[in-house]
């Protein structure tokens, strides 16, 4: 990847990550109407065919317009014929907004997103991108489609706008950029063939990722861990973090400070307490909501169920996470399946040494590279998820922690462990407190900080200043 493309594509990144920190700040509100609009209804204070709202605006909209109004669109005032800079083949969008944001597709609805005559060269609409649908009977076929023109199909459609565009591409011999989405009447059809020498398609990496997990998922899991350890080396895998016994010992005598986590000072089942600021760190879907400097999960002497909405990260993984021999960094982690901004992945978890037992374990230099400090994790790219500063004077950023513990990965550790440092990392650590009152100890959770396609390494910026 050269320097110009690295530059560009951390860009899209940090639009693409403020986009969704926007998005994901609505959800509470969003959630907090609904509450409102229903109490009302069932006190009888409105009507049941009244509406509070009488139309609901997506917070996915919502963000694109703060976004609009702050100039922060890519490549706002041209069309771009081809690739997107700093946009890559794979890449996942949930929302059509989020393709105007970045320039990739600039019809809100439209299939076609095309220049138009007045801003062409040779003064005829040119077709830049279009989106495939089942909805319109589009035919794909990997390496081509046949796609359905614009207008309605429920009568003959004309030879205008996008369909005329798609026309002159063809002539010209220009590319059009595809999106996939996830009648008897004369219909125009278009045949788009890939360009020669593009890097796998999105759709057939999810084809992949499916066949993986319905049948040969455990036997690469099995291949890659006998590959890490070829000399028979034996390694612990450990579920969850593993803290000095000192430690325990203190959090079992001292209650208090393990009361200090307890359900006693929640409010609204779950949903905010005093000891995370009253608010809510996770959206009802358990989205993580915004990084926060360190948060309070229920705990064992709370009295709320296990899937209490404050209990995300207890739950354990979700996503099938594979350990693969990486090109580019010598061992890696990804996924089998598609992982949303803002969730949880996996615990980072290891044998919890205090500065003292570190210091001595690595005086002889041997475990200098297996021994992590987890301050590293807590740095710049970490504070990105939630970060509205750009468009909020107020914002505040996190201030985290100084944690006198460090990490040995050398005989205990889990998946984890093998996600590659990157400086524009796609997950970040969220430090988190839930089974003991010492803030020194806290779990240190790995979240998506974008929405991250199957079978993509996921990476981390580990930090570069010693811990």
């Amino acid at each position: 990847m050269d320097a110009d493309h690295r530059s560009y594509r951390e860009m899209v990144r940090r639009t693409r990550i403020l986009f969704d920190s926007i998005r994901v700040s609505g959800l509470l509100e969003e959630e907090n109407n609904r509450k409102i609009k229903k109490y009302l209804k069932a006190s009888s204070l409105i009507n049941q065919t009244e509406e509070v709202n009488n139309c609901r605006v997506r917070n996915d909209l919502i963000a694109a317009t703060l976004m609009n109004d702050h100039g922060m669109y890519l490549y706002h005032d041209v069309k771009i014929a081809g690739p997107v800079p700093g946009v890559c083949v794979g890449d996942i969008f949930l929302y059509r907004s989020e393709m105007c944001v970045i320039g990739l597709h600039g019809q809100p609805q439209a299939g076609i997103d095309y220049l138009h005559a007045s801003m062409s060269s040779n003064g005829q609409p040119i077709a830049t991108s279009v989106v495939v649908s089942d909805e319109y009977n589009d035919d794909d076929q990997g390496e081509f489609i046949i796609y359905s023109g614009h207008g309605d199909m429920k009568q003959d459609q004309k030879l205008e706008r996008g369909n005329l565009a798609m026309v002159t591409s063809m002539q010209y011999e220009i590319d059009v950029r595809v999106i996939r989405g996830i009648s008897g009447f004369g219909v125009y059809k278009f045949m788009l063939s890939r360009v020669e020498g593009q890097p796998k398609m999105g759709s057939m990496i999810l084809k992949e990722a499916g066949m993986l997990k319905r049948g040969q998922l455990c036997d690469i899991l099995c291949m890659s861990f006998m590959m890490i350890f070829p000399m028979g080396r034996r390694i612990l895998y450990l579920l969850k973090a593993e803290f000095p016994m000192l430690l325990l010992a203190q959090s079992m005598t001292t209650k208090k400070k393990m009361r200090a986590i307890e359900c006693s000072e929640c409010v609204d089942g779950c949903v905010s307490s005093i000891i995370n600021g009253n608010t809510t760190p996770y959206s009802k879907s358990g989205i993580l909501l915004k990084g926060m400097s360190l948060i309070y999960e229920c705990g064992p002497f709370c009295s709320c169920p296990l899937h209490c909405r404050n209990r995300v990260t207890q739950k354990g993984i979700k996503y099938r996470l594979e350990v693969f021999r990486s090109n580019e960094t010598s061992w890696g982690v990804r996924s089998l399946d598609p992982i949303l901004a803002g969730t949880f992945i996996c615990e980072f978890t290891r044998l919890v040494l205090t500065r003292e037992q570190a210091e001595i374990l690595t005086m002889d230099g041997e475990h200098n590279s297996l021994t992590i400090y987890p301050n590293r994790f807590l740095n710049r790219s970490t504070q990105e998820w939630g970060d509205l500063s750009m468009i909020d004077a107020n914002h505040v950023h996190p201030a985290y922690p100084t944690l006198h513990f460090a990490l040995d990965v050398s005989m205990m550790r889990n998946v984890a462990s093998y996600i590659s440092h990157s400086p524009t990392p796609n997950v970040f650590v969220q430090l988190v407190l839930f089974d003991n009152g010492n803030w020194m100890f806290p779990h240190l959770m790995v979240f998506a900080m974008e929405n991250i396609p199957p079978m993509r390494e996921l990476s981390l910026d580990h930090g570069v200043e010693a811990g």
